[in-house]
């Protein structure tokens, strides 16, 4: 699903000016993404990956704030509903890449576009066009009535969670956020950028945007934009709560930096159900961004490997086809 999705993204071209004119990788935390994937989060709702799409940590943090303050909100009361109604249909899986279609806009833009995406409207009705791309790509994975109902209600649902209660929780952390942004930028261009942007560079995926935020796992999402337009890439990645959120972070960014790569090699070899196909790809991405901090300092290979392995060696712990590395490292051009 995931290549797919990228496939179409290509094909509706992202307005140029989605991510700004940045000279480099920007990082920032948006209040539309945090709603959305925290949303998602506490269904939850996972996906084909072998790596968690959101924390449990996080939307269990959520739940208990939610249940101090004795506030139920209709996310809480249609949860399983809402969940039954996603895990059946595989389009769906879409949803975990919303926020990045609609990074343009902002958080009433994203929200109104994606209520006239579930009302059947035309999306070319729509002014903002961040907002009319978004929808317009919506509307294509979710064409029928019913799919455009079940969006329709977890877009109230969440509307909802952010009137009753992320509102208020998002910005009285925001101080927080930004300090925890500031300092993944610094390691970014400081640190890691140095290993990584040869071959961003080489692809034309040298600038773009960092979405940053606390409710999404050890997966996260990418857009490798058109090729001729280096202002529309877009990274979504985990910030985990604690002294070293900002560090996983980071080093999380080099790991969805290659899941184009891994994605498009295990789609060049075919077999194996979507599934298998998805937990494989993760897999090799994990195992991509390793390749690509070799030569890094210790302490940010380190990180790196306890990120997704714990305190496991990481072909212990996301063991991969040999062949596929050999094949990984000359299409990296990485000796």
């Amino acid at each position: 699903m995931r290549i797919v999705i990228v496939f179409l993204l290509v094909l509706l071209g992202a307005p140029s000016s989605a991510v700004g004119q940045a000279a480099r990788w920007v990082v920032r935390s948006l209040p539309q993404a945090d709603l959305w994937y925290a949303g998602l989060a506490q269904l939850p709702f996972e996906g084909f990956s072998g790596l968690p799409m959101y924390s449990t940590e996080y939307a269990q943090t959520l739940r208990d704030a939610k249940r101090m303050a004795r506030i139920q909100t209709r996310l809480d009361t249609e949860r399983a509903a809402l969940h039954a109604a996603i895990a059946r249909d595989s389009a769906f899986e879409v949803l975990h890449f919303v926020p990045i279609y609609f990074v343009g806009t902002d958080r009433a833009g994203m929200f109104a576009a994606l209520r006239a995406v579930a009302a059947g409207e035309d999306p070319a009705s729509l002014s903002d066009p961040h907002a009319r791309f978004g929808a317009t790509f919506l509307a294509a994975v979710l064409p029928t009535n019913e799919q455009r109902a079940v969006l329709g209600r977890l877009t109230a649902a969440m509307e909802d969670e952010w009137q009753r209660f992320f509102g208020r929780w998002w910005t009285q952390s925001a101080a927080e956020r930004s300090r925890q942004a500031d300092s993944v930028q610094t390691v970014w261009d400081a640190v890691l950028a140095e290993w990584v942007e040869p071959l961003l560079t080489r692809v034309r995926l040298d600038t773009g945007l960092i979405v940053l935020s606390p409710a999404l796992g050890s997966e996260g999402r990418i857009y490798a934009g058109r090729p001729e337009d280096r202002a529309d890439n877009v990274v979504a990645v985990r910030l985990p709560t604690g002294a070293a959120g900002a560090a996983v972070a980071a080093v999380s960014i080099v790991r969805e930096f290659c899941h184009p790569w891994a994605s498009t090699l295990i789609a060049e070899r075919g077999g194996a159900d979507s599934r298998a196909r998805a937990q494989t790809s993760s897999r090799l991405a994990v195992r991509c961004g390793a390749i690509l901090l070799e030569s890094a300092p210790e302490h940010w290979r380190d990180t790196y490997v306890r990120a997704y392995a714990g305190s496991r060696k990481l072909t212990e712990a996301l063991p991969v086809d040999p062949s596929l590395l050999d094949a990984l490292r000359d299409r990296l051009a990485v000796p």
